[in-house]
């Protein structure tokens, strides 16, 4: 169900996929306590800021609205926050070397943005939803009547509210020559005028003010301005946009550098657990809140050396400085699992989605090459042992993103899951099974093996029904939804699916490793991540699978290997 073609309730659930029963739980019956986790988080001003973060399963369909809702928004070069190819350096990047900068920071921004104005948005173009639908997708976005800050709708429909606002802008800055960008709540002018324009502002004894007219424009949206982060800077004075100085080039404070030097030097001298405790004293961490104190404290050093080499470049001599020191403080630490990965592989690279797919592949080509096939493949795979799951979106930012930072040593193959068709024409080509990215990155889907008869495929199908269904010591198994009945009750055994009964509607068999009990309501449901678990390390039931199925795949491997890059 594409998300414009929503007309009624039913296609709402049927894009969403789940029951009426289910959202009228989330929506109408499940306290607030239940629906949002809010918490908050400390400013460096020191003051808080209050997230509300929705539960697992309002996530899900949050998420999946937001990836639509960023498809559609498209492209808008003054706009930077929650948009394809844009970042904070994108936003900084477009003011370098002015004469002036004027940051404006909006007051309460998402909590501003109430359920009307989303309701609204939702009833407007590009959407133009009858009105039952436009309330229902409100509700779904909506917290307390109000956009939640911590929901994954809440950004990019933020862009969505602020068109009009930013469509002013962009005409008041041709008609004045300006430069205008947003990243969210931040804005800012810019421009190669000498001296400060009183279409931007005044100073008014020694105190800079916002002129009427970008006020007017800011109120006449709905949005007030926050007073105390209004900051005007010549080209003489420290201009930074978005946390990243621009007077020159893209940088990073002095301040800001000293501080890492500074915790690297404690580090060395003191240890990392002496350090890290008195970082978490300093700026009133709660450690009672973390699972991993020092795994979050090195997370948190490892991260501001990564933004060192996110704005000013990873061949910057003072970002590799600085990670050969933290390197030798802790030789475990990853700037980025996936860039550290593509930095150090001698081989051609394979970047897989979730978690355990490039397990089923390594062994699947370990078992082959035993037998003599495939010795001409050199691969090495990034496992995600120590990241979260990655989904396709991340994936295929990830395809989008490492071309730009110029040629690879060696190739990168990502490896896409073939169980979103609608994702299928972006990762491939109209002439080829594989897209090249160029600078030596391509991605791929995983082909359909022979013994399948069905195009959405995903790891698991590449294992025989009798390997599939295999059960570990514990007496569970994958299931898949072919075996079940509309009501959930198993075709064969005293077995019972108790998710969501829509996916057994399914024309394909949906892979299942939850909500499956036997007849005293006990989970009999292997996991994906103990199935590829048992495969990876030769468990002595998993050990003997057949892996014809994905030569397939090195195949497909094998061409792109041969493939002379763009």
């Amino acid at each position: 169900m594409n998300l414009l073609n929503i007309k009624s309730k039913e296609d709402l659930l049927d894009y969403i996929g789940i029951e009426e029963a289910q959202l009228n739980h989330l929506l109408y019956r499940l306290p607030n306590a239940y629906k949002y986790h809010t918490f908050e988080v400390k400013k460096k001003n020191g003051s808080s800021r209050i997230i509300n973060s929705p539960n697992p399963e309002l996530k899900v369909i949050q998420t999946k609205l937001k990836d639509d809702l960023v498809e559609f928004f498209g492209k808008k070069n003054c706009v930077h926050g929650f948009v394809k190819d844009k970042n904070i350096l994108s936003n900084a990047s477009s003011h370098l070397k002015k004469q002036i900068l004027i940051n404006i920071d909006l007051k309460d921004f998402f909590s501003t943005i109430h359920f009307g104005r989303v309701r609204g948005m939702f009833l407007s173009s590009p959407f133009s939803f009858p009105e039952r639908i436009a309330t229902l997708l409100a509700q779904i976005c909506c917290f307390n009547g109000l956009l939640p800050q911590g929901a994954p709708t809440s950004p990019i429909i933020s862009n969505f509210i602020c068109r009009k606002l930013d469509n002013s802008f962009i005409q008041f800055s041709k008609k004045n020559s300006f430069f205008y960008t947003r990243y969210a709540d931040d804005i800012t002018f810019s421009s190669n005028i000498r001296s400060l324009s009183s279409e931007l502002g005044i100073f008014n004894k020694d105190q800079f003010e916002i002129s009427k007219s970008i006020l007017n424009q800011i109120h006449n949206n709905g949005f007030t301005i926050n007073e105390s982060k209004v900051r005007m800077a010549s080209r003489f004075n420290n201009q930074t946009v978005t946390g990243i100085k621009v007077n020159v080039k893209p940088n990073v404070s002095r301040f800001y550098i000293k501080q890492i030097r500074a915790i690297l030097h404690a580090c060395e001298k003191h240890g990392v657990e002496k350090t890290a405790i008195v970082h978490f004293q300093k700026n009133e961490i709660d450690l009672n809140r973390l699972k991993s104190p020092i795994d979050f404290f090195i997370k948190r050093l490892v991260g501001k050396i990564s933004f060192i080499g996110f704005v000013r470049g990873k061949d910057d001599f003072l970002f590799k400085k600085l990670y050969d020191r933290v390197k030798v403080i802790v030789p475990n630490a990853r700037l980025s699992i996936i860039y550290k990965k593509i930095d150090e592989s001698k081989n051609t690279l394979i970047l897989t989605e979730g978690k355990t797919d490039w397990k089923h592949i390594k062994a699947a080509l370990i078992k082959l090459q035993a037998q003599g096939a495939y010795n001409n493949l050199n691969l090495t795979f990034a496992d995600y042992l120590d990241e979260h799951k990655v989904s396709n979106s991340e994936l295929f930012k990830i395809c989008e993103s490492i071309p730009k930072l110029g040629m690879q040593k060696n190739k990168t193959i990502c490896i896409f899951d073939r169980d979103d068709k609608n994702f299928i024409p972006k990762v491939t080509s109209i002439n080829d099974f594989y897209k090249d990215w160029t600078n030596n990155v391509y991605s791929m889907v995983l082909p359909v093996p022979k013994h399948r008869n069905f195009e959405n495929i995903c790891i698991e199908h590449y294992y025989t029904d009798d390997d599939l269904f295999t059960y570990d010591h514990n007496n569970r198994r994958i299931f898949v939804s072919s075996e079940f009945e509309n009501n959930g009750n198993h075709k064969l055994e005293k077995y019972r699916y108790k998710g969501n009964l829509e996916k057994l509607k399914n024309r394909f068999p949906t892979i299942f490793d939850s909500q499956v009990v036997d007849s005293s309501g006990a989970s009999i449901a292997l996991s994906k991540n103990d199935f590829a678990d048992y495969v990876y390390n030769n468990n002595p039931r998993y050990n003997s699978f057949d892996v014809e199925a994905f030569k397939e795949i090195f195949n497909h491997i094998y061409v792109i290997e041969n493939t002379t890059p763009k």
